[in-house]
């Protein structure tokens, strides 16, 4: 089975593999090394703008299938952000435990979008929305 050559690469290269059935392998170096397999795109590559280190814009090479994957990426971005951030985790917990927990989270996310939608709130904090949420959760529990 043919593999990536493990070495440093430069931010914005990439190197891609095919085999007989139309799927192509893409490693690209991003911040950190990116792997994508597909088989409806081809080994073209587009060029994407992207932040530098001193906050200045640069153009980087990129294969259309990663920029196809990293286009509708911005709602998921901002989900795990804002899940990340009341994390209930311990090293005790079991992973089924963990499971539920970020379910949880993901759910409240979820529940917090709808909510600014319908009540017309698009301003209102998340933590807010956590802290109204759970003592609702309580109350009702009594």
């Amino acid at each position: 089975m043919p593999q990536f050559e493990k070495r440093k690469r430069k931010r914005g290269e990439y190197e891609s593999m095919h085999n007989n059935n139309g799927t192509i392998g893409y490693l690209w170096m991003a911040t950190k090394e990116v792997m994508v397999l597909s088989n409806c795109h081809g080994n073209e590559s587009v060029e994407i703008s992207r932040t530098g280190k001193d906050e200045t814009k640069i153009k980087l090479s990129c294969p259309e299938a990663i920029q196809f994957y990293n286009s509708p990426m911005g709602g998921v971005d901002l989900s795990d952000q804002l899940t990340s951030l009341y994390e209930v985790e311990k090293k005790s917990m079991k992973w089924c435990k963990k499971v539920f927990y970020e379910l949880l989270l993901t759910t409240a996310v979820n529940a917090w979008i709808i909510y600014k939608e319908l009540k017309n709130k698009p301003n209102m904090p998340f933590l807010s929305f956590l802290v109204n949420l759970s003592e609702s959760l309580i109350s009702t529990g009594r």
